[in-house]
């Protein structure tokens, strides 16, 4: 994603990633964008003492930052393989995307050769913006996530298609942000991190 800020409700669950996008040298840590941090926080926020804090869906789950977006705009299919294949070669069990993009073939074979270790892939099909579901959540045996609304709906902005596999609440869902912060999210991406989560707890 765009990289995860070691925010207080994440940081106990935070592992040294990687930047996988030409020239990036850091481990993962670093959210310009935001967009990233967000999703981490609603897939394995542990909170703080008390009640304070956010919880996410899988608290006990580690987050293994993987920044392929440098800065807002930029969306690399090949860069988004490179950071699947780092994924799988460092343990990960279920692989978040809350973006979308174009088809390669390396995009297809990061894909295919995550599948068949048993890395499970959840990811967004894509906002309004997109007519059709994006990719890697096209591919085959991708669980494509699209949005609900507030009253269980579909979310008028979400793409749908044949390839979509399951719906997650998608707007307005308070989550973490950069430099300590909250904020909501909405679109397909945190329904995406949603279903991570569930992905998360059941693995």
């Amino acid at each position: 994603d765009t990289g995860v800020d070691p925010h207080p409700d994440l940081r106990n669950n935070l592992l040294p990633g990687t930047d996988s996008y030409p020239g990036g040298k850091g481990n993962g840590q670093v959210d310009t964008v935001g967009h990233g941090t967000r999703m981490a926080g609603l897939v394995a926020a542990h909170g703080r003492s008390g009640n304070a804090g956010a919880l996410g869906i899988a608290p006990k789950a580690k987050i293994l930052p993987i920044r392929y977006v440098k800065s807002k705009g930029t969306n690399d299919p090949d860069d988004i393989a490179t950071g699947i294949d780092f994924a799988v070669s460092n343990g990960a069990q279920v692989i978040n995307i809350s973006s979308e993009a174009s088809p390669t073939p390396r995009l297809r074979e990061a894909v295919e050769a995550a599948i068949n270790k048993d890395v499970v892939i959840v990811a967004g099909v894509g906002n309004s913006s997109s007519i059709l579901v994006g990719f890697p959540a096209a591919y085959e045996n991708v669980v494509a996530v699209t949005a609900t609304n507030r009253s269980g709906s579909h979310a008028d902005f979400a793409v749908t298609g044949p390839e979509v596999v399951i719906s997650a609440p998608g707007v307005d869902l308070p989550t973490t942000s950069p430099n300590g912060g909250y904020g909501p999210s909405t679109g397909t991406s945190p329904a995406t991190a949603i279903v991570a989560g569930a992905a998360a707890l059941v693995r």
